[in-house]
């Protein structure tokens, strides 16, 4: 099962871009583990999107 979120504003974007640069400040793991999370999603994503 996957739940799929959407942003709701530009205020809602700038507090997920916050709370990101302070979990990777305080866990150094988090990057790696992000990167590699977004990179299976963005790979799912483009072979969902029609070629241009």
């Amino acid at each position: 099962m996957r739940i799929h979120y959407r942003l709701a504003g530009d205020d809602v974007a700038q507090f997920f871009a916050l709370l990101r640069k302070v979990a990777d400040r305080h866990q150094a793991a988090v990057p790696a583990a992000r990167d590699a999370y977004l990179g299976l999603v963005l790979a799912e994503a483009a072979r969902l999107l029609p070629e241009a």
